[in-house]
Formats: structure tokens, sequence, C-alpha cells
């Protein structure tokens, strides 16, 4: 799934143009969607309000309001003051309406509608609405009435998400050709409602240098689940070994333990600090445990030779929930650091591997906002400004999954990746150890890091959604990690 940038959108429409694609076919296509959204959502006698702004997603609205009313809805089109319909296809659409449908009402403020189309403000649109559209927006957004929005909400900045003045919240967002960035970043992703695409039979550009995006959709997460052999078993599924806990935080083990388990990998084995070994072993039944030498509720550094030991059986190594950090730990990292072997870095093994040498070895970084900015030594508040620049920066480790909302997974070249899945209920405790757990196992079963970061991601947001569907709050991280077996079969068999 592409998200385009307003840029690379307008090359996207203009590619498609020059094969023979007229724009006012587009708006046709377009405006017949819209209109199509507002019938679903709405009763058949309701009243719609079409707001039109100058540019192409005005005409869009346009197009919409002329379907709507062929079908015998009543329909008003309100067009802010200097705002209304401009040249080019948009002009086209208001003089098709106006000389099929002359009794059509046309007015400068909302109105009393009982749905309302959002066709304001296009893609490109930056900065503060004007002070005629952002009045028809406040009086929207006053009557609480519900509103299509034509490929963004007004007020959304499509490229980032960020909202700088007056916006109106839509219940439904039809995405327009490609989705953009407005749709996925927050706060745009709060406005956007439930977004629904019309490709509008755009081509499938290559990806851009200055607009490197892209998301899952349900079928490409599908194609990435591993596959398994009729005739496999446990040593034929993968080895993850756990490398996590502490006396204060032995539940960090077991999550991680158990986002592993339910990745379908063949068997976990979990190395703990030998004096929470018990709590572990009875919270993870189907795992194995190590106990390891320990000093003051943490791992101590006599347990390296005992893990090299079971890093040499494991496929992967999962290393960091819960250890904590002390020189004897940081010691034992440094251990782990040095294998050569594919590795999960998560949590505290992230922060203290952070200052060395990129690893020697193909590794996963999973940190959330206060890891990535210990590990990019910047404060927290700097890290999230810019939170693309910040996953492109921490993918110099590795593959780098930044959790968040959304989560972004990156390589240091190629496209970013962000996470379409997922909700703020998903933001308590131990619900990164579980998907740090889950991306180890998803590896180990044969993925390449980047598809077992992306899918990790896609998965454990959706079993959060699941969940939310159910009671949107009160979940912890262990209803997530029950969850994943059922999110795995939401998105259908991976049996060869």
């Amino acid at each position: 799934m592409r998200v385009l940038t307003a840029a690379a959108m307008g090359a996207a429409e203009a590619q498609a143009q020059s094969a023979g694609l007229a724009s006012g076919l587009l708006m046709e296509v377009a405006g017949r969607r819209v209109a199509e959204e507002v019938r679903r959502v709405a009763p058949a006698d309701s009243r719609v309000g079409v707001l039109v702004g100058p540019g192409q997603n005005g005409g869009d609205g346009l197009v919409a309001a002329r379907h709507l009313l062929s079908w015998g809805w009543s329909v008003g089109v309100v067009t802010p003051r200097g705002q209304g319909p401009g040249r080019g296809a948009a002009g086209d659409a208001a003089r098709a309406l106006r000389a099929l449908f002359p009794a059509a009402p046309w007015s400068e403020e909302a109105g009393e509608f009982d749905v309302y189309v959002d066709a304001l403000l296009g893609t490109g649109a930056r900065g503060p609405a004007r002070p005629a559209v952002a009045d028809v927006i406040r009086g929207v957004a006053a009557r609480r009435r519900p509103v299509v929005a034509v490929d963004l909400p007004s007020g959304v900045d499509g490229d980032t998400g960020e909202v700088a003045g007056e916006a109106l919240a839509a219940t439904v967002t039809v995405a327009l050709g490609h989705f953009k960035p407005g749709h996925l970043f927050y706060p745009g992703r709060g406005y956007a409602g439930e977004v629904v695409h019309e490709p509008l039979s755009l081509p499938q550009p290559a990806f851009m240098a200055e607009d490197p995006f892209a998301a899952l959709r349900p079928a490409e997460a599908r194609a990435l689940l591993p596959r398994r052999s009729p005739t496999g078993h446990k040593g034929t599924h993968g080895r993850v070994l756990v490398v996590a806990g502490s006396i204060a935080m032995a539940g960090a083990a077991a999550l991680a333990a158990t986002g592993a388990l339910r990745s379908g990998v063949g068997l976990v084995t979990v190395a703990v600090p030998a004096c929470i070994q018990e709590r572990v072993a009875a919270r993870v039944l189907s795992a194995l445990t190590i106990p390891l030498p320990d000093a003051d509720g943490r791992v101590a550094e006599a347990a390296v030779p005992a893990l090299l030991e079971a890093m040499a059986r494991a496929d992967v190594v999962v290393a960091g929930p819960g250890l904590g950090r002390s020189p004897a730990v940081a010691a034992v990292v440094a251990a782990l650091a040095a294998h050569r072997g594919p590795a999960v870095l998560d949590a505290d093994a992230l922060r203290l591997v952070a200052a060395s040498a990129p690893p020697p070895a193909p590794r996963i970084v999973t940190p959330h906002a206060g890891e990535a900015a210990a590990v990019l030594g910047v404060d927290v508040p700097v890290a999230m400004a810019d939170r693309v620049r910040a996953v492109r920066e921490l993918a110099r480790l590795g593959t780098a999954l930044l959790k968040g909302a959304p989560t972004l997974i990156a390589r240091e070249a190629g496209p970013i990746w962000i996470n379409p899945t997922g909700n703020e209920g998903l933001g308590v405790g131990g619900t990164g150890d579980v998907l740090a757990g889950l991306v180890g196992g998803l590896w180990a079963q044969g993925q390449d890091p980047l598809d077992a970061a992306r899918l990790g991601a896609y998965v454990h947001g959706l079993a959060g959604d699941i969940l939310a569907a159910e009671a949107p709050r009160g979940f912890t991280a262990e209803d997530v990690a029950h969850a994943l077996p059922r999110a795995f079969a939401a998105l259908g068999s991976s049996r060869a």
C-alpha cells in the first residue's frame, strides 16, 4: 500500500493523465465513490450539505452532489465566501451541476443538514484555513452531524497529519488514489474516522526518494505469514532465546517469552536471573528456562558463558525486556552485542548497546519514545518532533521498529513503513515486551528482518484492535499476547 505525499500524488495523477485518464474522468470516479459513501452512512431521506472549495477537491464534491441529486436526495451546496469552484475540471463540474439541477440551493454558510460532504480543502493545503473556510468548518463542527471527507478532512496536513488551525472531524474519509501520511499520522488519523480507499485506477509509481512511505494492507500482511510444513515439528519451526528480567521485572521476561510463543515458533527458552526463574517458569509453562547467576536481583557477569552456550543453539535472540541497568548487566549486554547471530534488541539492552559500533550481525531494534531519545542522545520531545527522521537514524543499528502512534519501521534505505493497526489501549506496560518476543519469533521462522518487524507490528496492533472492539479499555499486555492467535486467524491460514 503506497502512502504518497501531495507532491508524489500530483506526479501519479500527471502520469495517469499522460496515459489518457483525463482529470475530469478521475473527478467523476472520485465524486461517485464519495456519493456512494454518503448513501452508505446516511438514510435516503437525509439532507446533504456539500462543502465545496476552489480546487480539485471541490470538484469531486460537486460531482458527488450531482450523483446524489440524480438519485433523488436533497442536496445543498456550500461555497465559502470567495472560495467557489475554480477553472478546469472543477469549473466544468460546477457548470454541469447548475445546468442539470438549477433548483439545487447554493449558499455561503454551513446551514442545517443531516450529513455533510467535506470537499473544502485538498491534499496540498497547508497551515490554518482561511477565515471564510474556517467559519464553515466551525459551523459544521458545532452541528455534530456525520461528515464524509473527500480525500482528507479539511484542516489536516496531508503530508504530516498535523492540524494547524480549524479542522473538521470526519465520520468517513475517502482516500483517493493512494493513502497519504495524514491518514496514518496523528492527529490527522484521529480526524479521519473510517478510511476507505478509492484507487481511481491510478498507476502504482516507483518509490520516490523524497516520499519513502508505505503501509501493509491485510492481504499483504497475510502474504508475509511464515509458511508451515504439514510434517514440521518443534525443531523445524525455529528457536528463540529470550534474555530478560530482573527481580522487579520478572513479568517482562514472561511477556516477551509469551509473545515469542504466540508467534508460532517451535521452541522458546528464557534465560533469567536465578532469583526469578521459578516465577517465570510458572507463568510461561510452554517455555524452557535457564537460571543465570545473579547479583542484586539482576543478571551477573558470571552468566556470560552460559548465555554464549544458549545463544549458539538459538536462531534468534531477544534481549532486553526488564534486564535493568548496572555494570554487570552492561557486561552481559556487551557479550550479547558481540554475538554474530540475529538478535532483537529492546529496552535496557538497546540503551546499553546504543553507543557501541554498528552490530556485527543482523539486528532489529524496537525502542519506544524514551529509548529512542536515549539512543539518539536527545530529549524525548526533540526525538518525537520528527519521528520519520528518528526512525531513519535508528536504522543505523539495524531494522528499526519505533513504537508509537503510529509505529514506524525502517531500514537505512528504502521506504518507511507506517503500521496501520493498533489503538490507544496498547499504551500500557508490557505490550512492548510482547512485541519484541513476537518479532523475534517471526524472524526465527525464516522471515527477513524487515518482514518480521512489519508483520509483528501489524499483528500486534491487530490483536489490540480485536480486544478494543470487545472492550475499548482495560486490557493488559497479557491479554494482547493471548489475542495474537486470533489476530493471526483474522489474517487467514498460513498453511502452504
